[in-house]
């Protein structure tokens, strides 16, 4: 449980996992971001959705994805001032009459700390990238 020995933890489902060099961070089914430091896991937000893509920076930031009711996907970041939304990405994407099926979105963090959002669905894959010093609007890179 949380403030005890990750290894004794347990976890509803997790969705994603993602290290930073020194602190690893789970995206639990349970509506919650948790943290794995020194051995120890603790929870570090509780979300009103389920988060499923999560990404560390090695700056004290997290990004991570929750799947919108419209069926799109909110990026959202977590750091020391609280959760902060980026965007919402290909919202009432998953309508089964279009063809490529559910959209999901993937999260990467680079060394300077820009955030790279790969949305794949929908019979189409575009990558945008949030530069660390820029964090709206985002820019399409391919």
């Amino acid at each position: 449980g949380d403030g005890g020995p990750a290894l004794d933890a347990s976890f509803s489902n997790w969705g994603d996992v993602s290290g930073d060099g020194t602190v690893v961070h789970v995206a639990d089914a349970n509506n919650r971001i948790r943290k794995i430091e020194s051995g120890i896991m603790t929870t570090v937000a509780l979300l009103a959705r389920v988060p499923y893509s999560i990404a560390a920076d090695g700056y004290g930031n997290v990004y991570f994805a929750e799947r919108t009711p419209m069926a799109g996907a909110l990026v959202r970041r977590l750091d020391s001032n609280g959760i902060t939304t980026i965007g919402e990405f290909a919202a009432a994407a998953e309508d089964p009459k279009m063809p490529g099926g559910p959209l999901t979105v993937d999260l990467a963090v680079d060394s300077a700390g820009d955030l790279f959002v790969f949305e794949i669905g929908n019979a189409r894959e575009i990558i945008y990238v949030i530069t660390a010093l820029y964090t709206s609007p985002y820019q399409l890179i391919i």
